[in-house]
Formats: C-alpha cells, structure tokens, sequence
C-alpha cells in the first residue's frame, strides 16, 4: 500500500531486478589481496613516520654546530700535561701532541 504522496508502481513495466554478481575469478581475488596489502603497508609506513617525528621533534630545538665542526676557527689546543721527563729531540712526540718548530 503507497501514501497519499507517493507514485502509484507502475505494474506494467515492473522495475528490473539487477542479477546476482557471479563469484570473483581467482586473479580478481588476488588483486584484491594485493590492493588491502598494499594499503595496509602505505598505512604502516605513515605510522612509523609520524612516530618518527615525534620522537625527533620531542628532543628539543635544534642547535647549530659548533664553529670547530665547520671549520671556521682552529680547535682549542688540549691542556698541556705535566711530564716527568723532557723529550730528546730525536725521540717522535706521542699522538695527539703537537711538534714544536723551534
């Protein structure tokens, strides 16, 4: 039964059932496999992405380097260690010890 407002079914042309799908074929349900993978991947790297950046966010602001890591000036030379012995000249400096030129 139909409402005051509503058109009347026409019974001489009754509408179309759609048919019923047939079943996937095997590489239908393969692609299918291959399209949720390949979401669920593309979802999984953008996860680990943004927990990436909230961890490197969450280390502070950045700080620029130090001008000896550039280049620009000379490092400060080491402090100079007391020794019980003074060097002869023919003996090498140890490592990490500047040679004199005088």
């Amino acid at each position: 039964m139909t409402g005051p407002n509503q058109p009347q079914p026409d019974r001489a042309n009754p509408t179309p059932v759609p048919p019923t799908p047939a079943p996937p074929k095997p590489a239908d349900r393969r692609g299918r496999w291959v399209a949720i993978l390949t979401g669920a991947l593309s979802i999984l790297i953008g996860l680990v992405y943004l927990v990436l950046i909230t961890v490197l966010d969450a280390r502070g602001p950045m700080q620029p380097p130090p001008p000896e890591a550039l280049g620009l000036t000379a490092a400060p030379a080491a402090p100079a260690q007391a020794q019980p012995q003074a060097q002869s000249e023919t003996q090498a400096p140890a490592p990490g010890q500047r040679q004199s030129l005088g």
